[in-house]
């Protein structure tokens, strides 16, 4: 609820959910340094970029503009950039 509260995406509980995995598993796999206040702030713009990028893939391939987008380049794009992998992509 405290990262960037006037930016409706972080307030968003899919999104705080996903911010709380990614920082989670990090501390585990780095217990020397565990949890420092202040990732949640280096975390927040690489989840919104992967999110954002994740958005604008799936709306071009549904939009008519999609032409732009050949098939093997949006294939790719589809699986590189994957809404289930977002939390992936972020760590």
């Amino acid at each position: 609820d405290r990262t960037h509260p006037g930016n409706a995406f972080f307030q968003e509980k899919k999104n705080q959910s996903r911010m709380l995995n990614v920082l989670f598993i990090w501390a585990k796999l780095n217990p020397e340094f565990s949890y420092r206040q202040g990732m949640n702030e280096l975390l927040s713009p690489i989840l919104l970029t992967v999110a954002k990028d994740v958005k604008n893939v799936a709306n071009l391939k549904r939009s008519p503009e999609k032409g732009m987008l050949d098939s093997d380049a949006g294939e790719m794009l589809s699986a590189i950039l994957d809404e289930q992998m977002i939390e992936n992509d972020c760590f």
